[in-house]
C-alpha cells in the first residue's frame, strides 16, 4: 500500500528564519523596507545635527546676552551698568581727554590707597600736569603694566608718585583679574598675549570663564541696577582721582560709622601676617618699572601710604606681621641707592600732619588727609 506523505504549507517568514544569515535580507520587501528605514544612518545623524544646532542656538544667544549685559564690562557692553568698578576701562578714556587738553607730564600709580591724591593739588605745587592712575587693589605688576600702558598713550612723566603698599609684593595674591581680563593691560606683562592669535584667545577664554554663577549674579544685579538706578558708591574725576560723595556727605551729617568701618579693615593684619617673603616675581616687576623710569630720565618718588592709628597699633600687636611689615620697608629703603629713587614711610599719620577723623576706614585716608600727604610729599623733596 502506497505510503501518502504529508507535507505542511511553506511560511514565508518561518522560511526566512530558517535561511542562512546571508540570505535572510532576501525576505518580504515590506518587511526589507522597514528594516533599512528604521536602521538608516541618516536618521541618527538627524538627530545629532537637531541637538548641535540647538545647543549652538543656546550657545550664541547667551553670548550676546553676556556681552550686551556685560556688567564687568569685558566685552565692550555699555547698555547696563556694571557691577564692579573697573578703572582701567573707565580710566583710559578720562586719560585720553585729559591728554588732549594739555600733556600728561606726571603719573600717580599704587592702589585704592592712593586713588584719592589730588592732582590738581600737585600740579599746582610742582608745575607739572599728574594723572591719577591708581587702581583697585594694584600690585607691582599692574603699576609697570598701566605705567607702560599710559606711556603708549601719549604719556611723558617726569614725575612718577608710587604709593607701593607695605603688601603689594606678597606671594600668595593671585594676579587681579582685572589685569587679567583686559587685553590692553596684560599684554604689557605678557608677551604671549601680544598679535592677533593672542588677542583671540584671551577673548575666548574671557567668554569661557564667563559661564559661571558669579557672572549670572553680576548679570541679574546689572538687571536690577538698570530697572532700578541706585547713585554709585564711588567715581572718578576727569584728572583719574577717585571720590566717595555717598561717605562724604554721610561724614558732613556726621552719621558716617567710621569705628565700625576702622574695625572692619583689620583683616589687612592677615593680609601683613600671611606675607612670609617678599615675591620675587613681583619684585621683577616693580625693578622693571623703576629701571624702565631711569632709563627715561623719570624721577620717581616712592612712599608706603598710611594707616589708620587703631589699625596700626593691631599692627604692631601682631609680632610676625609688623616684622613683614617692616621686611617690605626694608626693602624699598634697599632701592633707592640702587635706582635713584626717592623713598619715605607714612605709615604713621603724624608722619605728615594726618588727623584721626579723616578717614573712611583703617587703610583708606579721606580728601583733607590725601591733601596733607601731598603737600609733605612735596616738602620732603618730590
Amino acid at each position: 500500500m502506497p505510503r501518502t506523505v504529508y507535507s505542511l504549507p511553506v511560511i514565508p517568514a518561518v522560511a526566512d528564519l530558517q535561511a542562512p544569515a546571508a540570505d535572510r535580507t532576501n525576505g518580504s520587501p515590506a518587511v526589507a523596507k522597514s528594516r533599512a528605514s528604521a536602521l538608516t544612518p541618516a536618521s541618527g545623524f538627524g538627530f545629532l545635527r537637531v541637538f548641535l544646532g540647538w545647543t549652538l542656538w543656546i550657545v550664541l544667544v547667551y553670548f550676546v546676552l553676556v556681552s550686551v549685559i556685560d556688567p564687568l564690562r569685558h566685552f565692550g557692553g555699555h547698555w547696563f551698568p556694571q557691577t564692579v568698578p573697573v578703572p582701567v576701562r573707565d580710566k583710559l578714556p578720562l586719560f585720553d581727554s585729559y591728554q588732549q587738553v594739555a600733556p600728561v607730564t606726571g603719573l600717580i600709580l599704587g592702589s585704592s590707597r592712593s586713588m584719592i591724591l589730588p592732582p590738581e593739588l600737585l600740579d599746582g605745587l610742582t608745575g607739572l600736569r599728574f594723572f591719577n592712575a591708581g587702581l583697585f587693589g594694584g600690585l607691582a605688576e599692574d603699576d609697570l603694566a598701566f605705567y607702560r600702558l599710559l606711556l603708549e598713550r601719549g604719556a611723558r612723566p617726569a614725575v612718577l608718585l608710587i604709593g607701593i603698599d607695605d603688601f603689594s609684593l606678597n606671594d600668595f595674591q593671585p594676579v587681579r583679574d582685572e589685569t587679567l581680563s583686559n587685553y590692553a593691560l596684560a599684554r604689557q606683562i605678557s608677551p604671549a598675549a601680544n598679535g592677533p592669535l593672542g588677542h583671540f584667545l584671551h577673548v575666548a577664554r574671557l567668554y569661557h570663564e564667563s559661564m559661571s554663577m558669579d557672572m549670572l549674579v553680576d548679570s541679574c544685579r546689572a538687571i536690577g541696577q538698570r530697572i532700578s538706578p541706585s547713585e554709585p558708591l564711588n567715581f572718578f574725576h576727569p584728572d583719574g582721582r577717585l571720590s566717595y560723595p555717598t561717605r562724604d556727605r554721610q561724614i558732613e551729617a556726621r552719621t558716617y560709622d567710621l569705628e565700625r568701618a576702622v574695625r572692619n579693615d583689620f583683616n589687612y593684619v592677615s593680609i601683613l601676617h600671611d606675607t612670609r617673603f617678599l615675591s620675587p616675581r613681583r619684585t621683577r616687576y616693580l625693578e622693571a618699572l623703576l629701571s624702565e623710569a631711569r632709563e627715561r630720565n623719570t624721577k620717581v618718588r616712592m612712599f608706603v601710604p598710611p594707616y589708620h592709628p587703631e589699625l596700626v597699633s593691631a599692627m604692631r600687636n601682631d609680632p610676625v606681621a609688623w616684622r613683614h611689615h617692616s621686611m617690605a620697608l626694608e626693602y624699598y629703603r634697599s632701592l633707592e641707592a640702587r635706582f635713584g629713587v626717592r623713598f619715605t614711610d607714612y605709615t604713621n599719620e603724624a608722619s605728615f600732619g594726618g588727623t584721626p577723623q579723616a578717614w573712611y576706614d583703617g587703610a583708606h585716608y579721606n580728601l583733607d588727609n590725601a591733601v596733607k600727604l601731598i603737600r609733605q610729599s612735596v616738602r620732603d623733596g618730590i
